[in-house]
């Protein structure tokens, strides 16, 4: 469908770096859905955290978007790049338009993280609308949504890091209600959507299985005139003049001289030749 993307998200799972195609996400918990290329970055965490399966109020701590480079020969390896940003948001739908036809998805890698409940316990006015719920507690503006990503290393006592404020925390009653899938997406089915569309672009497998290399293979030519050793004696095609360097003076079979055949040589003319 023009103008959305397919996004695959791999949900708290292991990145894997120094692949024969790059970096690889892995993740036992993974879904899928399509989402427009004019989403934002509040769109897209709110969306996330709208598609989890448990009850428990999420927030999005971290997005990582598998970078498709194109190098030598065509070839595409894998590199990570942070979705931290309005601008990030862009590039990545850039870099899924010019290289669509190779991969057709958007692959995230998400950490979540669970919002403890402080100082709002208490209150009971708390909307049963979960879209609401995720808008109120991603209102954050972009730079804070950036430095919660940077944040974690600064401090080893733990004295500056990333804190769940009363302002930021909503909480959530507990409800059966089942989740529904956001207006601006809808569920996939990811097992055809791993399928290659073309097959030229199929994975080529491990490259520890491939068989040894052997060395070129030397196809003889028949057309090639070759002696035991050597090169070949004539590898262009032969003319009139080739053929008397080749044979050597001609020899009348006639006379026995040399420089006439047999049918030029003056003794066939006969008496009347001579005469003449």
């Amino acid at each position: 469908m023009e103008g959305t993307a397919n996004l695959v998200v791999y949900r708290n799972g292991e990145i894997i770096r120094n692949t024969h195609e790059g970096v690889r996400f892995v993740s036992q918990n993974l879904f899928s859905f399509v989402v427009p290329c004019t989403m934002t970055l509040m769109e897209l965490q709110n969306g996330l955290c709208q598609n989890m399966e448990n009850g428990t109020l999420m927030r999005v701590s971290r997005i990582l978007y598998r970078n498709p480079i194109v190098v030598f020969g065509g070839l595409i390896r894998f590199d990570t790049m942070p979705i931290t940003d309005k601008a990030s948001m862009q590039n990545m739908f850039q870099i899924h338009r010019q290289t669509h036809m190779r991969h057709p998805q958007i692959e995230l890698y998400v950490e979540f993280e669970a919002v403890e409940a402080v100082a709002v316990q208490n209150d009971i006015d708390v909307n049963d609308d979960r879209a609401a719920v995720y808008e109120g507690m991603n209102n954050d503006s972009e730079e804070d949504f950036e430095a919660t990503y940077e944040a974690g290393d600064e401090d080893e006592d733990g004295d500056v890091g990333v804190e769940a404020t009363a302002e930021n925390v909503v909480v959530h009653p507990s409800s059966s209600q089942p989740m529904g899938v956001p207006p601006f997406m809808r569920e996939l089915d990811l097992d055809a959507m791993h399928t290659p569309e073309f097959l030229e672009y199929a994975n080529i497998g491990d490259p520890e299985t491939w068989p040894a290399y052997e060395g070129p293979t030397l196809v003889a030519n028949p057309a090639l005139r070759r002696t035991s050793k050597g090169r070949p004696k004539l590898t262009r095609y032969l003319n009139e003049m080739d053929s008397r360097d080749m044979h050597g003076p001609r020899i009348c079979r006639l006379c026995g001289a040399q420089g006439h055949s047999r049918s030029r040589c003056p003794q066939r003319a006969g008496p009347s030749g001579a005469a003449s």
